[in-house]
């Protein structure tokens, strides 16, 4: 995930990338796609990001993806991906 902050116009390399690597949460209960919207602001969110139940996973504080995405992205419309699965 520091990856993600400190090294922002890099990809994320393969050799992070462990079984799980997309669910795993840090001590706050944030993911990696939920650094990757706060921090790469300006940048799509992968796809390779995105796991089963993604648009409803919260993190510690009871924030998803989307109230993320509001807050740090306040400029940029909401993309349809952020809607929630039927």
């Amino acid at each position: 995930m520091l990856w993600i902050e400190y090294r922002k116009n890099e990809p994320i390399p393969e050799v992070f990338k462990y079984p799980g690597w997309q669910t795993y949460k840090n001590d706050y209960g944030e993911t990696t796609l939920m650094f990757w919207i706060e921090y790469r602001k300006s940048e799509p969110i992968p796809e390779e990001l995105k796991y089963p139940g993604w648009q409803t996973d919260k993190n510690n504080g009871r924030a998803t993806a989307l109230m993320i995405w509001i807050k740090y992205r306040k400029y940029e419309p909401i993309p349809e991906e952020f809607k929630y699965p039927d």
